[in-house]
C-alpha cells in the first residue's frame, strides 16, 4: 500500500512540472474561445429566388391585388409577389411566406415596404416619381430596390428592376 501510495505521489509530482504557466494558460483560454466564437458565425447563404409562375400562384392559391418584383437578372417572372398581408418568395421549390410589417411605408394596393419571415426578412425601398400620369389605382408601380436579409442582418440577396401592382 505505502508503494503505491509513494507511486500516486510521484506521479502527481512528475505532472505539476508539466502544468502551463499563468501566460500559458491565458493563451489556450483565449484560443479555445475564439473557436468556439467562430464555430458560432454560420457564413451567409447564398439566396436564389426562382420566378413565380401563374401556375404556382393559382396552385398555392395566392390570388388578389398585389405587386410583383422581376428583377433585372432576366429571370422570366417576379421573384416576390406581395399580397395586403403576405408576400411570397419562391426558394428552390419551396415558396416562402413573409408576413408584412404593417408600421412599414405602404405600397399601392395594400402592400407594405417591409415584411418579416422566420429566417429572412425583406425590404423594398419603391420610386413612384417615374409612374405614367394618371396612372389609376388599378396599376401602379415604380423603380424598386428588393433586399433580403437573414437573422443576423446579413444581405442575401439585392436586385433592382420594376415593381409591378395590379388589381
Amino acid at each position: 500500500m505505502k508503494r503505491s501510495a509513494l507511486c500516486i505521489i510521484a506521479l502527481a509530482a512528475a505532472s505539476c512540472s508539466d502544468e502551463p504557466t499563468a501566460a500559458e494558460r491565458e493563451a489556450i483560454s483565449d484560443a479555445k474561445i475564439a473557436a468556439v466564437e467562430a464555430a458560432q458565425i454560420v457564413p451567409a447563404e447564398e439566396l436564389a429566388p426562382q420566378p413565380i409562375g401563374s401556375d404556382l400562384l393559382m396552385r398555392e392559391n395566392i390570388g388578389g391585388a398585389g405587386c410583383a418584383f422581376t428583377p433585372a437578372k432576366g429571370l422570366s417572372g417576379p421573384v416576390l409577389v406581395t399580397r395586403p398581408d403576405l408576400a411570397y418568395m419562391r426558394l428552390g421549390d419551396q415558396m416562402v411566406r413573409f408576413a408584412a410589417d404593417k408600421g412599414s411605408a405602404r405600397l399601392p394596393l395594400d402592400g407594405w415596404t417591409k415584411y418579416v419571415g422566420k429566417a429572412r426578412s425583406l425590404q423594398l425601398a419603391v420610386d413612384s416619381s417615374g409612374e405614367a400620369p394618371g396612372a389609376s389605382d388599378m396599376m401602379r408601380g415604380g423603380d424598386a430596390l428588393l433586399v433580403v436579409k437573414d437573422e443576423r442582418e446579413r444581405i442575401i440577396f439585392e436586385a433592382d428592376e420594376k415593381l409591378a401592382c395590379a388589381s
